[in-house]
């Protein structure tokens, strides 16, 4: 039978949400002494007391050397510890910190490098030779470790510390966890994770540990239905213990292929959140349970307000197989739509109860036409302000677009930007009259990049603090937007990830290096 020692928190960051789980006690660790990037130790144990006999075998699952271990995997320990005083270090731990993690007296210099992980122990096996069987101890990190970088499993009792080392290569990709979100799903019955290539089929029996569900992994997010790149876990029936959380196998393989999943817990329990249908705008087309704006090569859909998980495929030939989560009321934008066709789409949502809901929807793209997108922002030079300041705009469309008409608003006032062709595909800066593009200070423009000079770009410049953006197209009709950004660094620019990201969503922009006249970087 297994026993969940504890389920140990790590870095500061996730113990909050950690320890909202009710969980036992936390697990501690540090990059002291020799940093993450130094040679190994070649003594792999470090004694508090040379006479504490060593805790072997060590070893890792799956199966590598402690010196080119995966970057997820679980830590075995067969000889007998205290799973209450055992802790996984990013990078050295000498005898102070065994010391520390001995008495239960953590720093907070210790803390400030926890490593999130489940510790469990298992009972030997029964039967043998009759003679002192023992059990082990399972350390399992709930997040991916850096490759490269070094590692220490520290027990204090007994005291000692064991390196490992995370292998620089790995063939095998790490699938992200997509589904469920974190402390949002009232189910551990369902889980999913994708990558970015098309996976081969794997059907595959796994339990949740310690002592979680037994379901199996399975290609798809549903059955018969797309995610060709992303593989789910399907539990029957509810779990073996009252426990409504566990953790998947570090990896899964085809027969052939190893695919390592992101090892975050899947937690169940929390209030269950069914999707409601929103009732559509004028203009807008009903799109499952949400509503979408039909343009000529994508849709722009308003999700409801629920957490969802949505697959989203066309009749065959379409080519389109999307995965994607949407919080509440959240939009997302697909793309590679046919021009000016009548066009079929399957839809599945499901929410975080694993309920799924399932349409098929059809309409009509547009012609095709281009699309003028606020892609990036300088506000804060590193050269003489605002005369180096610049708006990127960018043609996301297959057509290309006429500038003139369009109006470029700021808190202070309008600019008005004059005539010129942007192909598609192709950026335009807006800039000050007095734009030098090469300064010597700050990127200078793409070559072959569009430069469009204005008298007055902002009201006396852009806000250094961050301000709001809009482009409005000659009909009156706002067509994009940048956010209210953080207050920028000094050559630092305001970014759109993807030009399909939703101008008001969280994350849609970041600050960054300035890529001017050319595509940000990822």
């Amino acid at each position: 039978m297994s026993q969940i020692s504890r389920f140990a928190a790590g870095r500061q960051r996730v113990l909050p949400a950690l320890v909202s789980l009710g969980l036992v006690a936390a697990v501690f660790s540090a990059c002291l002494g020799r940093g993450p990037g130094a040679a190994p130790d070649p003594a792999a144990h470090d004694h508090v007391d040379a006479s504490t006999p060593l805790v072997d075998p060590v070893h890792v699952e799956p199966a590598a050397p402690l010196d080119a271990a995966p970057s997820v995997l679980r830590i075995r320990v067969e000889n007998p510890v205290d799973p209450a005083r055992i802790v996984l270090v990013h990078g050295h731990a000498g005898s102070a910190q065994v010391s520390q993690v001995r008495r239960g007296e953590i720093s907070k210099v210790l803390q400030a490098e926890l490593v999130p992980v489940v510790i469990w122990s298992e009972d030997p096996p029964s039967g043998g030779d009759g003679g002192a069987a023992i059990g082990s101890v399972v350390i399992a990190p709930s997040e991916a470790l850096q490759p490269g970088d070094e590692y220490t499993l520290v027990s204090g009792e007994p005291a000692l510390a064991t390196t490992l080392r995370i292998a620089m290569d790995d063939p095998a990709p790490i699938l992200a966890r997509v589904w469920p979100p974190p402390g949002a799903s009232a189910t551990a019955r369902y889980a999913v994770w994708c990558g970015d290539e098309a996976l081969p089929p794997i059907d595959q029996a796994v339990q949740l540990a310690p002592a979680g569900q037994a379901g199996r992994i399975r290609r798809g997010v549903f059955e018969g239905d797309g995610g060709e790149r992303c593989l789910r876990f399907e539990a029957p029936g509810p779990p073996a213990s009252t426990d409504p959380r566990g953790q998947p196998p570090p990896s899964v393989t085809d027969g052939d292929r190893l695919f390592r999943l992101d090892p975050r817990p899947i937690e169940g329990g929390a209030p269950g959140h069914p999707i409601p249908s929103l009732d559509c705008d004028a203009g807008e087309v009903p799109f499952g349970p949400g509503c979408a704006v039909v343009a000529d090569d994508r849709i722009t859909v308003r999700a409801p307000a629920a957490p969802a998980l949505w697959t989203i495929t066309g009749a065959p030939g379409a080519g389109i197989d999307r995965v994607l989560v949407t919080g509440v009321g959240e939009s997302f934008t697909l793309k590679g739509l046919a021009p000016a066709t009548i066009t079929t789409l399957d839809i599945h949502v499901v929410d975080d109860r694993g309920e799924i809901l399932r349409a098929t929807v059809t309409f009509a793209t547009l012609a095709s036409m281009p699309h003028l997108i606020l892609n990036e922002v300088l506000a804060n030079p590193l050269g003489p302000e605002p005369r180096q300041e610049w708006v990127e705009i960018f043609n996301d469309g297959a057509q290309p677009a006429e500038l003139g008409g369009h109006v470029l608003i700021d808190v202070g006032g309008e600019t008005a930007l004059p005539s010129g062709a942007l192909p598609a595909g192709a950026f335009a800066l807006i800039v000050n009259q007095g734009f030098v593009e090469e300064d010597g200070v700050d990127p200078a423009p793409e070559p072959g990049s569009l430069v469009v000079r204005v008298p007055k770009l902002g009201h006396g410049g852009l806000s250094n603090d961050g301000e709001p953006l809009a482009l409005r197209d000659p009909n009156g009709v706002v067509i994009s937007r940048s956010p209210v950004g953080p207050k920028t660094k000094a050559g630092m620019s305001l970014a759109r990830i993807t030009p399909a990201a939703p101008d008001a969503q969280e994350g849609s922009f970041v600050l960054g290096k300035p890529s001017p006249g050319r595509a940000n970087p990822p």
